[in-house]
């Protein structure tokens, strides 16, 4: 075999290759249609340490990446009723409701998340994991996780929403490390 075979059978893979990779990481290439609009939102609490006693009460504030359209939101939510019994390990799925149904699969690429919880007697609440997913219309969906393995300390709601909606809180902010603030990378 000649090297300039070689060389071609080489270039023809690559090609190939690549093409193949951009057509997995970016929706337009796969027929997925960007202007699709968001039905269902989703968060997933994975548990730190058993828990049993009262749930404590949960928020999210889910965000376009420029924080310009809210998209998703849960306030004091409920992992469950009464008397709660989580396995470390073990995650719960809890609704969370749509803000803004208009909003398009290419509108949410990199959304941003802000999970906390208000106080309800606990002291502290051992979480291990957070996910959030947005499903669209056409069955689309784009998954943010982030791993917290930390004890969460309730924070005064009103407060942390304040800061949130001002822009005065951002993933680089370590002064309140009882807000987890997590974001999902574009695919395209």
């Amino acid at each position: 075999m000649s090297v300039g075979k070689a060389i071609v059978i080489i270039w023809t893979f690559l090609y190939f290759g690549f093409a193949a990779w951009a057509e997995d990481s970016n929706p337009k290439l796969t027929g997925q249609d960007p202007n699709t609009q968001l039905s269902k939102a989703t968060l997933w609490i994975g548990s730190g340490s058993d828990t049993k006693g009262e749930s404590p009460s949960l928020n999210l504030v889910v965000f376009t990446r420029d924080h310009q359209t809210q998209l998703a939101s849960l306030q004091r939510g409920q992992l469950c009723r009464e008397n709660c019994q989580m396995q470390a390990g073990e995650s719960q799925a809890i609704s969370v409701t749509v803000d803004t149904p208009s909003a398009t699969y290419q509108q949410c690429q990199g959304f941003d998340s802000y999970f906390f919880i208000d106080s309800n007697g606990q002291d502290l609440w051992d979480i291990d994991w957070l996910k959030v997913q947005l499903e669209f219309t056409n069955g689309a969906n784009l998954v943010s996780a982030t791993k917290v393995n930390r004890a969460l300390e309730p924070v005064n709601t009103g407060e942390v929403l304040r800061k949130i909606g001002q822009g005065e809180m951002n993933g680089q902010d370590k002064k309140e490390t009882s807000v987890i603030h997590w974001d999902q990378r574009p695919a395209f």
